[in-house]
Formats: C-alpha cells, structure tokens, sequence
C-alpha cells in the first residue's frame, strides 16, 4: 500500500474481492508510525541493503552541447542528497557527456539495453560500451528498454540469463525492464532466475496504471515513473485541477505532478531541460515537511482519469501490435 506523510494511504485492491482495485484513500490515525513515515529511498527486492534513488534525472532529448552542462550543474544542486540519480541510454546519444559530467560523481546511474538488441552477444556488447562512454566500472541499474523485439523473436530469456550474469560479473548492482506489461513481465518472470527489479513505466494522472502497480507490488518489483510530466504538454502542466492545487500548495505544475506519484511512492525519472526544473524537483526531497499534497489535493488529480479514459504521451507504434503479450493495444492512438 503506498504510504503518504500526509496521514492517508492508498488502498489499491480489495482484500474482499481478489483483484479488484479500489483505488481510495482512508483516513488513518496519526499516531500510525507505519503509515506517516514515507522513505525517502525505495528498497528493492533484490540487494535489501541498497536504496533506489526517488529522484532521477532524465536525459532523453538532451542535446550533446547542453548535456555537460545541465548535469553538471544538477550534481552541483544534488550534492551530498543520496536520494537523486540520472538515467541515460544509448539511444540518447548522450552517455559520453553524462560520463563526462559524473567524473568523481558517487551517484546511481542508470542504463538500457537498447531495442535494437535481439541477443545476448548484443546485449552485452550495448552495455560495455555504455560503460566505456561513461567512464564507469559498473553501474546501479541496467534496464531493458523495450520488450517488444525479444519477445518476437523469442530470444526475451537468452537476454535477460545475460543480465543475470553481468549482475553476477559485477557490473551492475540490479537489472530491470522498462515499458514491459503485466503480460510480459509475466513471461519474463517465468524464465528468469533473478526477477527484474524495477519496472519503469510511464506514469501520471493521466495513466495511473493501478493494475500494473498491484501485479508489480505482488512480485516485489518496483514501479518508476517516466514522462511523469507527460512529456511537458499542457493537458497536463496547464490542465485547471493540477493549476489550482499548484497555486493552492505554492508550487509549480511540475511539482504537483512529481508530488502525486512521490507521495504514491512511486519514483520518478524525470526530464530536466534546466538547472531550475532540477532544482524544483530536488526540493520535493529536501523541504518534503513543506512540499506535499493533502489528501484532498490527491483525490482531485486522481479523479482526471476517473472516467477510466487514459492518454499515453509516449506511444511509438511498434508497441502496438494485436495479440501480442507486450502491446499496449490494437492500434497507436489518434
């Protein structure tokens, strides 16, 4: 059950009915030390002495010239908080800077698999030259990006038996998946030997994804939430219910939208285009007395996609395939 400092939780299915979502808060005692305490790291299932930042920056669509720059200065305004990492990928085109910018850095980082790979030499190879590009031995996290290619042509274990043994080898501290469904995960799951930790998922008012969080939260995986601003668009930074609880609370858009999936516990990545947007999101950990929602603030943004309609921001057509176990639907919205 994610758990609030506000003194309310999230109930998110029925102990009555087995798998039916509820999806409504309750008021609790506020001498309810369980429920109060909101960690500021997420302990994930495998290594329980090791902590997942709540606060990842994104570097998706960050151009080389400014890469440098806005990492550095965002591991400036981060120093010494253990509570932030980056996440980064080769399909970014940007690992080289982000090395460049962590030197001497003691910071979780994040890496893909890219989709391009469809074996286990590939995969292998993707993520020695990540390493090289970023200067680093090992890294916190290696995730695979997609599933949809691996599990096409079947080749999802091969894959995911060479992550167990980079994990072995060293090279990371703990493997995980993004973008995978319930259904997926499933298959994964049923061929591995070390499950993925971490599911990184795009997550907002917008797409709550409740379903997906409670088939996680029964396999101890964790659920991040990437596009956690829905890519910047207004229907979310400018929508009125998300406005008004800014105005009402003294933070930005930005803020409300990182809060709703923070007091969830659910982590976030997020993506930065400035030293500023880091610094709002980095405060949300440091002033965490101050920068929260009330219960009442949360139930308004959930009830944006109470009409059970949803809008993914990132929908590429290639996870969109009938039938498939990975597909995210029938067809590409719109």
């Amino acid at each position: 059950i994610p758990q609030y400092d506000e003194g309310f939780a999230l109930l998110s299915y029925s102990r009555e009915v087995p798998g039916k979502l509820v999806d409504a808060y309750r008021q609790v005692d506020c001498e309810d030390s369980d429920v109060l305490h909101t960690p500021n790291m997420v302990d994930l299932h495998h290594g329980r002495n090791i902590k997942s930042p709540m606060v990842t920056l994104g570097t998706l669509h960050m151009k080389k010239h400014e890469t440098f720059t806005i990492v550095s200065q965002a591991m400036q305004i981060a120093m010494g908080n253990i509570d932030v990492g980056i996440d980064t990928a080769p399909t970014y085109g940007n690992e080289r800077e982000v090395g460049a910018a962590l030197e001497n850095n003691a910071i979780a980082v994040t890496i893909k698999v890219p989709k391009r790979v469809t074996n286990a030499e590939q995969a292998r190879k993707e993520v020695e030259q990540s390493l090289s590009l970023l200067k680093c031995s090992k890294v916190d996290m290696i995730l695979l990006h997609w599933p949809c290619d691996l599990i096409k042509v079947d080749t999802l274990s091969s894959v995911w038996k060479e992550l167990e043994a980079m994990k072995r080898e060293g090279l990371c501290h703990r493997i995980g998946v993004s973008n995978f469904s319930t259904t997926a995960l499933k298959q994964l799951i049923s061929c591995s030997v070390i499950k993925p930790a971490l599911n990184q998922v795009e997550r907002h008012p917008l797409l709550p994804q409740y379903d997906l969080i409670d088939y996680c939260d029964s396999e101890d995986i964790t659920v991040q939430a990437h596009s956690p601003l829905g890519g910047g668009s207004k229907l979310l930074l400018a929508n009125d219910t998300i406005v008004r609880v800014a105005e009402e609370s003294k933070m930005s858009p930005a803020q409300v939208l990182l809060c709703w999936n923070l007091q969830q516990s659910i982590p976030v990545a997020v993506k930065c285009s400035s030293a500023v947007h880091w610094k709002e999101a980095v405060a949300l950990l440091q002033n965490k007395s101050k920068l929260r929602l009330r219960p009442e603030q949360m139930k308004a943004i959930d009830n944006l996609s109470a009409s059970g309609e949803t809008h993914r921001f990132v929908a590429p057509p290639f996870m969109y395939c009938r039938g498939a176990n990975y597909s995210w639907g029938d067809m590409p919205p719109g």
